[in-house]
């Protein structure tokens, strides 16, 4: 599937030059409920995830893409106001992961397990739906 990743000039085009692209982390996305979309109601697991968040982030990154180009508010928030450069990659499908966009947060499972991460991690409330493209 072909895919596409925005982002500012000068980033482009060091990654370009380098052959590389800029691994965002975690505590560093604009979305500041990343990794949050579980109920937390309880003080004792929201801290706990609070830190698990940040422990993953040291040593883990994420590249985002959409499926899409045409999107003027993606060309807005992620390409520096539309300065910037959007890049396509052919990438095989089973490497890319489709974000869920929900209304309200998700309760805790019974079995904390490497579903529920990947769920942590590609779950964003509604209102960021517009990253879809």
């Amino acid at each position: 599937m072909r895919v596409f990743h925005f982002l500012s000039h000068e980033f482009g085009l060091k990654d370009i030059r380098e052959r590389r692209l800029k691994i965002a982390r975690i505590m560093e996305l604009n979305d500041p409920f990343e990794f949050l979309g579980v109920e937390l109601s309880d003080p004792a697991l929201r801290l706990g995830l609070q830190e698990d968040k940040s422990r993953l982030s040291q040593d883990n990154g994420l590249l985002c893409f959409t499926k899409s180009w045409h999107n003027p508010v993606l060309w807005s928030y992620y390409a520096d106001k539309h300065r910037g450069l959007c890049l396509g990659f052919d990438m095989p499908d089973e490497y890319l992961c489709q974000v869920s966009y929900v209304n309200s947060r998700f309760q805790w499972p019974a079995v904390l397990d490497q579903s529920f991460v990947k769920r942590l991690l590609f779950t964003k409330f509604a209102h960021w739906s517009y990253e879809l493209g």
